[in-house]
C-alpha cells in the first residue's frame, strides 16, 4: 500500500512539473496571480469606499512629487 502511494505521489509531482513548463500553464498561472492581486487591492480599498463614498485618503496626496495627486 505504501509503495502504491509513493508511486502515485511521484507520478503526480512529475506531471505537475512537466505541466508547469508549458507556456499555456505559465500564462494561466500569471493571469490568476494578477487577478488575485487586483482583487486584494480592491478589497483593501473597500472599507474606505463603504464609509466615505470617496477615494481613500492616502499619504500619496501629501507627496509633492506625485503627479496624479496634484
Amino acid at each position: 500500500m505504501n509503495r502504491r502511494r509513493l508511486l502515485l505521489h511521484t507520478a503526480i509531482i512529475v506531471v505537475l512539473l512537466l505541466a508547469a513548463r508549458l507556456q499555456t500553464t505559465q500564462r494561466i498561472l500569471v493571469a490568476n496571480l494578477v487577478e488575485f492581486a487586483v482583487s486584494t487591492q480592491r478589497l483593501m480599498h473597500f472599507p474606505c469606499w463603504a464609509l466615505a463614498h470617496t477615494r481613500c485618503l492616502s499619504l500619496d496626496r501629501l507627496d509633492p512629487t506625485c503627479p496624479q495627486c496634484l
